[in-house]
């Protein structure tokens, strides 16, 4: 049944037409949608959080008191219900993982989404051996030159780097402008020396850059630092950009 004219041809009758393949964009869609789910799954794994159940450090000591896992659902496999919008312990947070809040319970536990059942018991399990950290990994023979194995564990020494330097000394930033404004508040502190004022800045988004007035212990937090005129700078100032 050949058409010499137009090309088309007839399959014998045992042979089944190829499928067609989709379109581009659904092509496009399924290897997204892939690419996706291999990026969560290797999320999850970063994080030791297994995708078919709780990490294996989820578990919980004594009555559970203390738990703060990740456990959202009953032993019965019901969902657990907001915290928040419960009420009764909102100083929880806004989320619906087990806890013990008050300990006064056999172990963690939540109130639950079905309104038959008021609050159940999660099944989170016991830690192992009472909680007690595992052992600290320890190279094998020959992991290390000699050198550095008769040097004993690795020990990280403490930064002696103050998070901030010298961006201008003997000057300090402008307030404000008219309306527009670099002092973070409106308003400085006091603080007792260049260390306790960057301390404090730290606490306020956005600070680039803070004042330290040697004479008045004065502090300024500033998002940008605009330096002030020397004319009408005193009171020993030195402004410190933050690191």
């Amino acid at each position: 049944c050949a058409s010499a004219s137009t090309g088309a041809f007839c399959l014998p009758p045992n042979i089944a037409a190829p499928e067609a393949s989709p379109p581009a964009p659904i092509m496009a869609c399924r290897a997204a949608l892939h690419f996706a789910l291999a990026a969560i799954a290797g999320s999850a794994k970063l994080r030791g959080v297994s995708m078919d159940g709780l990490a294996p450090f989820d578990c919980f000591t004594g009555t559970g008191a203390d738990y703060v896992g990740l456990e959202d659902k009953t032993a019965t496999g019901r969902a657990c219900k907001n915290w928040v919008t419960e009420g009764s312990f909102a100083n929880l947070g806004n989320n619906n993982y087990c806890r013990n809040p008050q300990g006064n319970k056999e172990k963690p536990w939540c109130f639950t989404m079905d309104p038959a059942v008021e609050w159940e018991f999660c099944e989170v399990p016991e830690c192992a051996d009472g909680g007690a950290l595992p052992a600290a990994w320890k190279a094998p023979t020959g992991a290390k030159s000699e050198e550095a194995a008769s040097a004993g564990p690795c020990k990280e020494a403490a930064s002696t780097d103050p998070g901030f330097k010298v961006f201008l000394a003997g000057r300090a930033c402008m307030d404000h402008r008219g309306d527009t404004w670099w002092l973070i508040t409106n308003n400085k502190t006091r603080s007792s020396d260049p260390a306790e004022c960057k301390a404090k800045c730290s606490e306020l988004p956005g600070t680039e850059f803070f004042t330290y007035f040697a004479k008045t212990t004065e502090c300024g937090c500033y998002r940008e630092c605009i330096p002030l005129d020397q004319n009408v700078t005193i009171n020993e100032p030195t402004v410190y950009e933050m690191k």
